[in-house]
């Protein structure tokens, strides 16, 4: 008389298996997550660069509008023509207003363009040197995409 007992529930191969699963899982999150760190350090290394280089332009054309200020200050018997500094485009508006753009380089695609707006005119204040009309970064290249392109909807 000797009864079996039925054990229910997952048997030794069962857990094996489940073990062997978990450990896959785990092992592909973490594949997925170095995966994810590696592009996030490539890209935060792509805006520190960026970072530097539009500073360094932001800082030399900083440099430039001094040079250039200083010029301005010069009463204009003594002041020398700006329209003779090197890099510096200088264009009439009107009649008593000039535009003088110049550029610095942030890298091979990109330069850093100010702009600024010189007025012959007097204001409240008295004369008004100059005013910054623009200080924007300019793509001087073409943008180069991938070759590839994918097709959406096809044209009627």
């Amino acid at each position: 008389m000797s009864e079996k007992k039925q054990v229910g529930g997952l048997s030794v191969g069962g857990s094996s298996i489940l073990v062997i699963f978990v450990v896959l899982s785990l092992t592909i999150f973490a594949a997925l997550s170095f995966m994810s760190a590696r592009a996030d350090l490539r890209l935060a290394e792509k805006q520190a660069q960026a970072a530097r280089e539009y500073y360094a332009a932001d800082s030399a054309a900083t440099e430039r509008l001094a040079a250039l200020d200083a010029r301005l200050r010069l009463p204009a018997a003594e002041a020398a023509d700006v329209s003779g500094m090197a890099g510096l485009t200088v264009e009439r508006v009107s009649p008593a207003v000039f535009t003088a753009t110049f550029e610095e380089t942030m890298n091979e695609r990109q330069v850093l363009r100010v702009t600024l707006r010189i007025p012959g005119e007097e204001t409240a204040t008295g004369r008004e040197r100059w005013r910054i009309a623009a200080w924007q970064i300019v793509n001087i290249r073409e943008w180069e995409g991938g070759r590839n392109t994918i097709e959406v909807w096809r044209p009627e």
